[in-house]
């Protein structure tokens, strides 16, 4: 029979599909050629602008960056991303905890973010919820 395993994520591929960028959501830069050094770098939407533009904050440590970019260039955050909680109204004692991404689901072009916390904890969060850290962040 078939092998009972899913082939990785690849948000890439899903880039051309734009419902997933909305205000406060978090996002990766992917295929930037002008400044391909922010590729592969995680921020979040801080407004959209018309044209299909987005602009992106980049994490404080590096400098708190805003960047006008196409939503071409905006993908989701991957596995082992690690992310800030916040905004959330119902379990307001998770808002500041920092962990990692473990999991990325994708339902009708909206995506959840499995992320585990440092005392083992898993929460399934949505992409408004996390703010993206740098590794350099401790």
């Amino acid at each position: 029979g078939r092998p009972s395993w899913t082939a990785p994520f690849a948000p890439e591929r899903q880039a051309h599909n734009h419902e997933f960028i909305c205000q406060d959501a978090a996002v990766r830069i992917v295929r930037l050629r002008g400044s391909p050094r922010y590729n592969g770098q995680a921020g979040w939407v801080h407004s959209l602008r018309p044209g299909g533009l987005a602009v992106v904050q980049l994490p404080d440590v590096l400098g708190a960056t805003n960047l006008e970019l196409s939503c071409e260039n905006l993908a989701p955050l991957e596995r082992g991303q690690l992310v800030e909680v916040r905004g959330l109204v119902q379990v307001v004692e998770l808002n500041g905890q920092v962990g990692t991404v473990i999991n990325v689901s994708e339902v009708n072009s909206r995506y959840s973010y499995t992320v585990e916390f440092a005392g083992g904890d898993v929460k399934i969060l949505k992409s408004t919820n996390l703010l993206p850290k740098s590794r350099l962040w401790d």
